[in-house]
């Protein structure tokens, strides 16, 4: 008798990094999605569980906000939150998607990933390398 064991799953990378930065199309609309892992999101949020983000050169800043004017952070699995944001409004170049992890700007008081810190291993999505 042969067991049959589970595999490891083809959309998930081998870094077990903050957040993730991904694109996310449906039919027409491209979306950038920011997936914070292992409760990172509340390294930046309360339980207000809203969230406004800045870009300024290579890194992309992240601070709470209100149901008025912030992306709320959806549930995404276990410990697992995400926003979404128009490609159109936020634009990324797709070398910029990957794993990053949150640090923290101690002159301005935000946390922010920095894009020239990306996680080495490639990021596999259904199978392919993006």
């Amino acid at each position: 008798m042969e067991w049959l064991e589970r595999e490891k799953s083809q959309n998930r990378s081998e870094f077990d990094g903050d957040v993730i930065l991904q694109f996310e199309q449906v039919k027409d609309i491209v979306r950038l999605q920011f997936k914070f892992r292992k409760n990172s999101a509340y390294k930046i949020v309360s339980k207000e569980e809203y969230i406004i983000v800045a870009r300024d050169k290579n890194k992309i800043y992240f601070k709470e906000a209100t149901s008025k004017n912030g992306y709320h952070l959806s549930n995404a699995g276990l410990n697992t939150k995400i926003f979404k944001v128009l490609l159109t409004r936020f634009p990324v170049r797709k070398e910029d998607l990957g794993e990053y992890n949150i640090e923290f700007d101690s002159d301005l008081g935000l946390h922010y990933i920095c894009l020239d810190r990306k996680l080495e291993k490639t990021l596999v999505w259904n199978g392919r390398n993006i």
